[in-house]
C-alpha cells in the first residue's frame, strides 16, 4: 500500500456509494469537491446542500447506518449543508506505519507520480542586489518541485536564468568600476558579496536619479513652471535621503562612490550607453558588468547553499538571447510573417501578442 491518504479517499467514496443506496439517488452526481473541514468538525468536508434540502434525515442515515461500516471514518456529521468527515486516527496510523515499514525511502511514492524529462527554472533573482524574502519563497518552491519530481523517478535539470541585460546592470557595473578596489577589499575582509553590491547598485541608482531630476528641475524653472519643479524637488529629496541612509550604513563605500561618480557629467545617459554597449558585445563594458554580476552571484550561492539549494546551470540572458542572435531571428521572422501585429512605440518595437491568432509557424501558440 503506497498511498495511505488514497485509502481515506476510498472510504469517502464508499460512504457516498452507501449513501446513494440509502436515499435512492446517485449522490456523487451532486458532489463537485472535497475540501478540508474546520478542525472542530473533522478532517474533510463535502458540500451537500442540494441533497440535504431533499432528504432531511440524511444526518441520521450517515451516523447510524453508514459510518460504522467504514474502517477509516470515525464519524460524519452535517453542519450547515456540509458533510464533515473525521477519520479514525488509530486505523489510519496503522496504515501509515505499515506503508513506511514496507516502502522505506520510497514512502510517499504513488502511481500518480509523474515521470519523464523536466526543466525547472526558478528563483532567477536579478543580479543587481541581494535576494529578498520573495526570492527565498520561489527558491524553496522550485527546489521542492525538483526534489519531488526526482523522488518520483523523473529526470530533472534545474536552471537559474541570469538576467544580465537591461538598465539595472550598468548601475551595478559603473558603481563597481569606480569603487572596484574598495569593493574587493571589503569582500576579502568578510563582507557578503551580494550585500556590498546591493549598496553599489542602490547608491549609483540614487545618484543617477538625483542628477536626472536636477536637470529636469532646472529646465522647468527656466520655463517658469515652478509648481511642477517643486514636485520634482520633493522627489529628488527622497533620493538624497536614500544616499544619506547608505552613508550611515557604510560611509567609506558611499563616499567613494560619490567621488567616483562625480567624474561623469551625464550619468543617466552613460547608463543607457553602457546598456546598449553590453548587449552589442563591447569588450570593456562586458568585462566590467560581468565581473560585477559574478560577484553578486557568488553571494547568491552563499544564500542558496544555506538552504541546500543547487542548480545544474546558470544561463545568462546575454548569451541565450543576444549573443547567439536568437532575438534578432525571432524579431525578423515576426516582421516577415505578421507585420500587422508589430508596431513602434518611442523607438521600441512592440509585438501585440494578445490579439494575434495562431498563424505563426515556428512553435508559438
Amino acid at each position: 500500500m503506497s498511498n495511505p491518504y488514497g485509502e481515506v479517499i476510498k472510504d469517502v467514496q464508499r460512504l457516498l456509494e452507501l449513501l446513494s443506496t440509502e436515499v435512492g439517488i446517485d449522490v456523487t452526481k451532486y458532489i463537485n469537491e472535497v475540501i478540508r473541514a474546520p478542525p472542530q468538525y473533522g478532517y474533510l468536508a463535502i458540500p451537500m446542500h442540494s441533497i440535504v434540502r431533499e432528504h432531511k434525515n440524511i444526518d441520521e442515515i450517515v451516523s447510524n447506518r453508514i459510518t460504522p461500516q467504514l474502517r477509516l471514518i470515525n464519524k460524519a456529521i452535517l453542519v450547515n449543508g456540509y458533510l464533515n468527515i473525521d477519520i479514525n486516527t488509530k486505523n489510519y496510523a496503522n496504515i501509515v506505519l505499515s506503508s513506511i515499514n514496507n516502502l522505506g525511502d520510497k514512502y510517499g511514492i504513488s502511481d500518480k507520480c509523474p515521470t519523464g524529462n523536466y526543466i525547472i527554472e526558478h528563483t532567477s533573482a536579478n543580479p543587481a542586489k541581494p535576494m529578498h524574502i520573495g526570492h527565498g519563497r520561489n527558491a524553496v518552491l522550485g527546489d521542492s518541485l525538483a526534489r519531488l519530481l526526482r523522488f518520483c523517478g523523473a529526470s530533472v535539470r534545474v536552471h537559474f536564468y541570469v538576467n544580465d541585460c537591461g538598465d539595472q546592470m550598468p548601475y551595478v557595473g559603473i558603481g563597481y568600476y569606480v569603487a572596484r578596489d574598495l569593493v574587493l577589499n571589503k569582500i576579502n575582509s568578510g563582507w557578503k558579496p551580494d550585500d556590498i553590491m546591493g549598496i553599489i547598485y542602490s547608491v549609483t541608482y540614487a545618484v543617477s536619479e538625483v542628477r536626472r531630476l536636477s536637470k529636469q528641475i532646472e529646465q522647468l524653472n527656466s520655463e517658469g513652471k515652478y509648481e511642477d519643479a517643486n514636485k520634482l524637488i520633493s522627489e529628488r529629496d527622497e533620493w538624497v535621503s536614500v544616499i544619506n541612509n547608505f552613508m550611515e550604513r557604510d560611509r567609506e563605500l558611499t563616499e567613494a562612490l560619490l567621488k567616483g561618480l562625480s567624474k561623469f557629467e551625464d550619468l543617466p545617459l552613460m547608463v543607457k550607453q553602457w546598456s546598449r554597449s553590453y548587449e552589442n558585445g563591447d569588450e570593456f563594458v562586458r568585462k566590467v558588468i560581468r565581473e560585477a554580476v559574478d560577484i553578486v552571484l557568488k553571494g547568491f550561492r552563499i544564500t542558496l547553499d544555506r538552504l541546500g539549494i543547487s542548480f545544474d546551470s546558470w544561463d545568462f540572458e546575454s548569451e541565450v538571447a543576444v549573443d547567439n542572435g536568437g532575438v534578432s531571428r525571432v524579431v525578423n521572422e515576426l516582421l516577415r510573417k505578421v507585420p500587422q501585429y508589430m508596431e513602434r512605440d518611442n523607438g521600441a518595437l512592440v509585438f501585440r501578442l494578445i490579439s494575434m491568432p495562431r498563424i505563426l509557424g515556428f512553435g508559438m501558440n
